[in-house]
């Protein structure tokens, strides 16, 4: 057979496989089950190799900017590594977003850019294809490679796999040259497929040493006001019920990073609010007084403050366990560092307070000075709610979503939340057991990504129903994947909190007494929907919202909510939230001077001046 270039193609030995099978074959094997991938003929080969296995699924969205944003909420919530698969050049470039995104969440996402040969350039003095995605992702990635030839690809796809799900985890991306996919051979040894011996080999989980532990205990039975402080790393070690239940059983009060949302028992005794900075003065009053904090797996992001003075107090001793040695003392200092897997490290704790001969320090009074601050917290924004359903057409968030919440307790439903404000509202009212039940993308808090969680963790989550809670901004960056939603007619809920502004930006340009460029037109989103075949409402009423709730959450096919939300009124985490990313980083900003707005100025609520009042005074 001759080859477009002229040349004679080998004919396939038997047992050969091509390039493309191959790398199908090496990842299925590997447990990757999902390949979100770039409709573009460099892909084609890797697609209908892929189509040929029934324990693999394909999945094309209409952009390629999604591919890896997907790969990282269905690695997410299965807790394998799952591969965004596009062509070479500027399309691999376009993962950069996804990829900083999944990074950051530390991912075990697997990005593969299949690249043109090298000398395919359009000109001597212009080569489209000169950049190095290997250079570009390199600090975003815990492991990159270009494979050069066809008996490389099994070496390095193995590595890349391993890699991904070693310690922390996390991205990796992995260069193919075209050619490579379409050049066959026979792999040495390699009898049946699936037998390549290759990928991470069940270990021992990793624990601590006695001594440790031991130290850990005695610090927290001196301690006068203790908070454990757990992240993501309990969610990938399965550990949250243990988390939970040795909370409960020490008497500590119990807070969670903004990388585990959905971490801590809301039914729990020891549950005190929500995670991090959402929990309002619960959270600052928490990390100010506490003079003991047992930190697991949990690096403390920007979104936690980093746990560091002034936000955290300077006097905390912090016990501090992680997987990684590099993410202990990571921000604040290790007064007691522990390297070991968080579910072991709870096991061996809770062992010693079966085995203490005295009984626990008694921490009620303070577990119940915090979750004083959340009730009160929570009953503001519902009084609040109450008093301002509706103004000038435009429903208040929290009225509007505290219905819908109501309705999402009482199913088994997923929830993917995107935005700015939004977020906020939802996750200082959303409290639902988990964990893997709410999704963020925490590590960059990355707008536009909503519309593409959904679809995969739908795809990842079989029968139970999706819901999407976004903003109208946030909405509009992947508008274009409801055709997705409408071609699989798939059971998704998209709920858009309409307010027709980019009202986090908004607001801290009015703290300024000046607001440029933030104004989104007033767009119906049912209309948009609906001209994608989608049903759709457009709410403005409050009676209306449990009714269509019901039946969105009844259709077998999707629908999209657009609910006109007055913007106006701002979550009072918000004022949290600049004090977090503010002060957490100690930016010299002239913070105290931008809080200090007139209430008649924007219609605030007296929920928001009541907490910024409160964070005045501990300034």
């Amino acid at each position: 057979m001759n080859k477009p270039d002229g040349s004679v193609k080998k004919a396939a030995s038997p047992g050969s496989l091509t390039g493309a099978e191959l790398l199908v074959a090496t990842l299925a094997d590997a447990g990757v089950k999902f390949i979100f991938m770039e409709t573009h003929p460099d892909t084609v080969p890797v697609r209908d190799a892929a189509l040929h296995r029934k324990d693999m699924t394909v999945i094309e969205p209409v952009s390629e900017t999604c591919c890896v944003p997907m790969a990282d909420i269905c690695a997410r919530y299965t807790g394998n590594p799952v591969v965004s698969l596009t062509a070479g050049g500027g399309h691999c470039l376009n993962q950069v977003m996804g990829m900083t995104t999944a990074w950051g969440d530390k991912t075990p996402v697997i990005s593969i850019g299949i690249a043109p040969d090298r000398g395919t350039g359009t000109s001597p003095v212009f080569d489209r294809e000169r950049t190095d995605p290997c250079d570009v992702f390199s600090s975003i990635s815990v492991y990159r490679e270009s494979v050069r030839e066809w008996s490389d690809l099994r070496d390095v796809v193995c590595r890349g796999v391993r890699e991904s799900q070693s310690a922390k985890g996390g991205t990796v991306h992995i260069e193919i040259p075209q050619r490579v996919l379409e050049e066959s051979g026979v792999p040495d040894g390699f009898g049946i497929l699936g037998d390549f011996g290759c990928f991470v080999q069940e270990q021992a989980p990793v624990r601590a040493e006695d001594d440790r532990m031991d130290a850990a205990i005695d610090m927290l039975l001196r301690a006068k006001r203790p908070v454990i402080f757990a992240g993501g790393g309990v969610v990938k070690a399965g550990a949250a019920d243990l988390l939970n239940e040795f909370a409960r059983k020490a008497g500590i009060p119990l807070l969670s990073s903004m990388g585990a949302m959905d971490l801590v028992d809301p039914y729990s005794p020891m549950f005190v609010g929500p995670s991090s900075y959402l929990a309002g003065e619960a959270f600052h009053y928490a990390i100010k007084k506490a003079d003991v904090v047992l930190a697991v797996g949990t690096c403390f992001s920007g979104l936690d403050g980093f746990g560091l003075p002034p936000l955290w107090s300077g006097s905390i001793q912090f016990i501090q366990i992680n997987i990684d040695p590099q993410y202990i003392a990571f921000n604040p200092p290790a007064a007691l560092s522990i390297v070991a897997d968080a579910r072991e490290a709870l096991l061996q704790l809770s062992d010693r307070l079966d085995g203490l001969s005295s009984p626990l320090p008694d921490w009620t009074r303070w577990t119940e000075s915090i979750k004083r601050r959340t009730r009160e917290h929570v009953e503001r924004i519902t009084r609040e709610a109450a008093r301002h359903k509706s103004r000038n057409g435009r429903l208040h968030p929290a009225a509007a979503l505290l219905p819908i919440i109501e309705k999402i307790k009482a199913s088994d439903a997923l929830v993917c939340v995107d935005g700015g404000n939004t977020p906020l509202w939802s996750g200082m009212l959303a409290l639902l057991k988990g964990p893997r039940r709410v999704f963020y993308p925490t590590g960059m808090a990355t707008l536009g990504v909503g519309i593409p969680m959904t679809l995969a963790l739908k795809a990842a989550a079989g029968k139970r129903r999706v819901i999407l809670v976004s903003g109208d901004g946030s909405l509009l960056y992947n508008v274009q994947e409801l055709e997705l939603v409408k071609k699989y007619n798939l059971p998704v809920t998209v709920i858009v909190n309409n307010d027709s502004a980019w009202n986090m930006i908004r607001a801290g340009e009015i703290m300024q007494h000046r607001c440029v460029g933030t104004a989104l037109p007033e767009q119906d989103y049912a209309a948009i929907a609906e001209s994608f075949g989608i049903p759709a409402r457009r709410i403005s009423s409050l009676g209306d919202i449990p009714i269509v709730i019901d039946a969105a959450l009844a259709s077998d096919g999707p629908m999209l909510i657009d609910i006109l939300t007055d913007k106006d009124v701002y979550p009072d985490s918000l004022a949290s939230f600049i004090r977090v990313e503010f002060m957490g980083s100690l930016m010299p900003l002239p913070l105290k001077k931008m809080l200090k707005f007139r209430q008649n100025e924007v219609h605030m609520g007296r929920n928001t001046m009541n907490i910024i009042k409160y964070l005045m005074k501990t300034m």
